[in-house]
């Protein structure tokens, strides 16, 4: 027993030394450290640069809708193989000039990559405004290729119930026979069109044929509309007209 005894004080003692002894077998983690801080720099007054004045960049703004209505398209990318960039190397000024210049009765095989570009869904010209100018030019070559139904598909995707786009789906729709529909917004937002023609034509296929015939007879009053479509409108709501009327002369673009 005695032996045990000295056996376990001795552990005690030499764990009591250990403790002592300090965690670190490296003097310098020990010793503390003296962080030196640099002083902030200060400048002269007269070693301050100063701006003669503020260079201001140059932001285009143009409201989200706009961009949609330019960008849209009836062939994906996947279907035409024509990159979604396809014009935004070049301005709307040049590519509306060019589609202005397409031949009205090209080759079927020419026809056809004409109908591909101006079906394609690709973002609009960088520079394109806030008009929908570039959609409404597409539109414009659609129609002398004759692809009335492609071109009202078209314009009816990219949301036509706006002051942009209401005037081209209205004509648009004439051509097809689905001209109530449009009719019927412009019931509900009369602010879509500020031509008299639209709403005098749009009022008497609502059955309102009196507020028609004021509106008519108001918009010639203060010259609001051209000759002939005041001759047409004249026939429209007075078909008794059409007898004693001369046929008016194609419209010219």
């Amino acid at each position: 027993m005695r032996q045990t005894d000295a056996l376990i004080a001795s552990i005690f003692i030499a764990s009591g030394a250990t403790a002592q002894e300090p965690l670190s077998a490296i003097d310098w983690l020990d010793a503390p450290v003296s962080v030196s801080v640099a002083a902030p720099r200060v400048v002269p007054l007269d070693d301050m640069a100063v701006s003669d004045g503020v260079d201001t960049p140059e932001v285009a703004v143009m409201p989200l809708g706009s961009a949609r209505s330019d960008s849209v398209g009836l062939l994906p990318a996947n279907v035409t193989g024509l990159p979604v960039s396809l014009w935004q190397a070049s301005t709307e000024r040049a590519v509306t000039a060019q589609f202005a210049r397409l031949a009205p009765e090209p080759l079927p095989a020419i026809q056809a990559l004409y109908y591909t570009l101006l079906l394609a869904e690709a973002e609009a010209p960088a520079d394109a405004g806030a008009g929908a100018g570039f959609l409404k030019a597409r539109l414009a070559a659609l129609e002398r290729f004759g692809a009335v139904d492609p071109a009202l598909a078209l314009i009816e995707r990219a949301g036509p119930a706006t002051p942009a786009l209401f005037d081209r789906w209205l004509d648009l729709a004439l051509l097809v026979g689905t001209e109530d529909t449009p009719c019927k917004a412009l019931a509900d937002n009369p602010s879509l069109s500020q031509r008299y023609g639209a709403r005098i034509f749009c009022t008497a296929r609502a059955g309102d044929w009196q507020t028609a015939a004021l509106l008519y007879e108001t918009a010639l009053a203060l010259d609001l509309l051209s000759a002939t479509e005041g001759d047409l409108l004249a026939q429209f709501l007075d078909p008794d007209m059409v007898e004693n009327s001369h046929a008016p002369a194609p419209a010219s673009d």
